[in-house]
């Protein structure tokens, strides 16, 4: 039995607004990561130079 078209529609809207819900939390996930990466790689950084100077 195969839905009619507009509930095929809505159905694949559906899934689409939900992968796209799940692409930005990935994305903010992956920035804020990325920003933590970041602040921690210049503390290292300014630790080590310190040290050595």
């Amino acid at each position: 039995m195969l839905p009619s078209k507009e509930e095929f529609v809505e159905k694949v809207i559906e899934l689409r607004t939900k992968q796209r819900e799940q692409k930005q939390r990935d994305y903010m996930a992956y920035v804020k990561g990325a920003t933590v990466r970041m602040a921690s790689r210049k503390c290292n950084w300014k630790l080590r130079g310190s040290r050595s100077s």
